[in-house]
């Protein structure tokens, strides 16, 4: 028995076939043959192509063995028909006719295999064991895009999650993504009630119609609390029903499910550190949709989420806090946010409306500009200061508010940068203290900054605090902000960091009256902590610094980190175990040589195929680990080329280009390119042994002439070829992963180009050269503006 036999029956699951004959007893012959080679196939007959389509339509089957002479439709457009209802399931043809004619139609037609009938018992053997290959062959290719498709959705919501700003964003995204991607139908998020029992869904995706109408489930050791569900939340682990018509757990939903199509289900607990944060529930369509593998990429998601969860549930608890603090502040405080350079009122407390005379609802919403003076409106926006407090570099300033009555109030103006998770300024957090005219501000510094939700300070020219803040203080593990006052600033930091802001920090500070960047702050307990500090000088009274925790957003970073690691060693063991039985395989191929050189073309077929699945485990390891890549530096187009054809005349370089790319990413893209011209030449020959694009271009690829250059009027590059083109109608999908013409080819090398592109910040397109073939440009390279050639694509394509 060969590997790709043995892997059918280790597998233990049955192998459905669907045998069409206009002969009965032929058909019947045939079944009976067929179980005595092996206890898995189960084998349902049809005597005509039409009734075998009804049935393709109503079961499924894992293989379809048709006879070629049969009346009203003949096993030839029985296979266009069934390709049109199932592009990918194993097809034989039998015929009692040996025609090579017939042969050659099939093969063309995309036949999985052909069988000659005759040859008494002996031929349901060999038909039994290309059954046994070619569903193998089918649920290996099937397995390998199914894991792929759950490991870039886990990789989807992963990433989706950063953004969301409560805990409802978060189900949202994870029901819906779910329930959008195959193999699922439905997700929802459920978490226990206030008795501790129940669990009540709180988020869906996808159509339930009514499933979760009056849905009882419970986290109790009862029937309606060992289902998934139940199951998972108790344990902490992922818990299946594999079988919703026969795992008894699942008695109480069976019918509901049933009637709504669902075959499996997962119940995935949402937790952190110990914290259970609900759980989530996907269904499938499949029995047995949820593999080891599969269960652990949804664990990974369910410890993704359940961090989310965690991180939301505390920044609310601190927004509460600081709500409580900024409603309370003894003076005028606005939150801006950043609309095209422009400051929107997002927010304000409760002493800006009262002393300014607003309703809330008139200011949160307008400009800043609408409540300001002319000249101020000005100094706002002609002259910078909504520009430098959006960098950090504003210092103080004095505005002009206009009341509801029209009074104007002098105020002095503090603005500081307010920052989004990933860091990027979204807009300010802006104090106001009024002052009178000719008079210094009517409240101090102390109460200018005590509202502040970050850590501010002021500290003297001798380096102890002159003022600290309570949210200061509580940043570096004190109580009292009265603990920190007259203590000098380095308590705060450790001794490397000490030394940084006394060489480094303290001059470029003295230099430019303002500093911005990281540091590490030390607790009163010892512990340390990331921070963000600006520091700006006061005018001969030391300067003000304002500190920031990052903690949350470096544990997102690691977070994110850890979980793409995690994939990627996913991508490894899956790379390996596909590799292996491949290796055997072209062992035992290697070794039918040397035993029947008469079959030598059947394995030249045998060792191409094992060569594509090949490629498509490098291309799809590289799309799941995103493409490799390390420094930036100057390239040569002309001399990459060279490195990745070797000499071969039918590459031409129309002229020297210098630009600034990754070298091992730019030539993995131009192989990629050459290998999609060789796979679709202009005669429509190829290549079955090309292993990369060098070896692609040295095999026999008919005529086809590449040409690569500059482009003429943008900064970057072309690949022409002199092949049959792309349509236009298909210019977008071939960038679609798995998209592909050709049976050589593994659908993923486009796909891997556009990447390649998009992470260098080129634009690519798929245009027509002057040959009617395909063209890529890539636009917007940063060019080396040394000397090079000035002959261009403007003349030679």
């Amino acid at each position: 028995m060969t590997q790709g036999e043995g892997d059918v029956e280790d597998a233990g699951e049955p192998v459905r076939i669907l045998y069409v004959d206009d002969e009965p007893d032929f058909a019947a012959l045939a079944a009976e043959f067929l179980r005595r080679e092996s206890d898995r196939f189960e084998i349902a007959t049809a005597e005509r192509a039409a009734a075998a389509l009804d049935r393709l339509d109503a079961e499924r089957f894992d293989c379809v063995v048709s006879d070629y002479d049969m009346p009203g439709m003949d096993g030839l457009a029985f296979l266009d028909a069934a390709r049109e209802r199932l592009p990918d399931l194993p097809f034989i043809l039998v015929t009692g006719k040996g025609s090579e004619e017939i042969a050659s139609e099939a093969i063309s037609a995309g036949v999985t295999d052909y069988l000659q009938k005759g040859g008494g018992r002996e031929q349901y053997t060999i038909l039994a064991n290309r059954i046994r290959n070619a569903v193998s062959h089918a649920r290996a290719e099937r397995e390998v895009a199914h894991h792929r498709r759950v490991s870039e959705l886990v990789r989807d919501i992963t990433s989706g999650l950063v953004g969301a700003a409560s805990r409802d964003g978060i189900e949202r995204v994870v029901c819906d993504r779910i329930a959008d991607s195959e193999p699922y139908l439905f997700a929802w998020i459920g978490d226990v009630d206030a008795d501790g029992v129940r669990i009540t869904p709180r988020t869906s995706g996808g159509a339930d119609d009514g499933y979760l109408d009056d849905l009882v489930v419970t986290v109790d050791d009862t029937p309606t609390g060992r289902g998934p569900a139940g199951t998972a939340f108790r344990s902490g682990e992922i818990a299946t029903a594999q079988s919703v018509q026969q795992d008894p757990a699942f008695e109480p939903w069976r019918e509901r499910a049933l009637a709504h199509g669902f075959r499996s289900v997962a119940g995935v607990p949402l937790t952190h550190r110990g914290t259970n944060h609900g759980v989530l529930l996907v269904y499938a369509a499949a029995p047995d949709a949820f593999d080891d593998r599969e269960c652990a990429l949804l664990s990974e998601l369910g410890d993704s989420v359940g961090h989310a969860m965690e991180a939301i549930r505390v920044h609310e608890r601190f927004e509460r806090q600081y709500r409580r603090l900024f409603e309370a502040a003894p003076i005028m405080y606005v939150l801006t946010r950043d609309d095209g350079g422009s400051p929107i009122v997002a927010d304000c407390n409760r002493r800006f409306v009262d002393r300014l005379g607003y309703d809330r609802e008139r200011v949160v919403g307008s400009p800043l500009a609408d409540l300001y003076t002319d000249e101020s409106t000005v100094k706002l926006l002609d002259e910078g200061g909504y520009e430098r407090a959006l960098t950090g570099e504003f210092t103080q300033e004095g505005r002009q508010l206009v009341a509801a009555d029209g009074e104007v109030v002098e105020t002095l103006l503090r603005a500081v940068p307010r920052y989004d998770a990933s860091g990027e300024p979204v807009g300010t957090l802006t104090l106001f203290v009024e002052r009178t005219e000719g008079s210094q501000p009517t409240v101090t510094h102390a109460e200018a900054m005590e509202a502040s939700i970050d850590g501010m300070a002021i500290v003297s020219d001798d380096g102890t605090f002159e003022y600290v803040n309570a949210a200061h203080a509580h940043l570096y593990g004190y109580d009292d902000a009265s603990d920190l006052v007259g203590e000098s600033w380095r308590q705060l930091y450790g001794a490397d960091e000490r030394e940084r802001f006394e060489t480094e920090v303290f001059p470029e500070l003295r230099r430019t009256s303002g500093w911005r960047g990281e540091a590490v702050g030390r607790r009163a307990d010892g512990t340390t902590f990331p921070q963000e500090v600006s520091l700006t000088e006061l005018d001969g009274e030391g300067f003000v610094c304002v500190v920031r925790d990052v903690t949350r957003r470096r544990e997102t970073e690691r977070e994110l980190a850890r979980r793409n690691r995690r994939l990627d060693e996913f991508a490894s063991v899956a790379s390996h175990d596909l590799r292996g039985p491949l290796g055997i395989a072209r062992g035992n191929v290697e070794l039918a040589r040397t035993v029947d050189e008469g079959v030598a073309d059947r394995l030249d077929a045998a060792e191409a195929a094992l060569d594509r699945m090949d490629r498509i485990i490098d291309d799809v390891l590289s799309l799941a680990r995103g493409v490799d890549g390390g420094d930036t530096t100057t390239v040569s187009l002309e001399r990459t080329v060279a490195d990745c054809w070797h000499g071969d005349d039918r590459v031409t370089v129309t002229a020297d280009l210098r630009f600034v790319a990754d070298r091992d990413r730019l030539q993995r893209l131009l192989e990629n390119l050459f290998r999609n011209a060789v796979e679709h030449g202009s005669a429509g020959e190829e290549s079955d042994q090309e292993e990369s694009a060098a070896a692609a271009l040295g095999a026999d690829a008919g005529d086809v002439e590449i040409r690569v250059g500059p482009l003429a009027d943008d900064p970057g590059f072309f690949v022409a070829d002199d092949g049959p083109g792309v349509p236009v109608d298909e210019r977008e999908s071939v960038f679609e992963a798995g998209y592909s013409t050709s049976d050589s080819g593994t659908g993923l090398g486009l796909s891997i180009v556009e990447r390649i592109a998009a992470e260098h910040g080129w634009k690519c397109r798929l245009t027509s050269s002057r040959d009617g073939g395909a063209r890529f440009e890539f636009v917007g390279v940063e060019v080396d503006r040394s000397p090079v050639s000035t002959e261009s694509d403007a003349t030679l394509d």
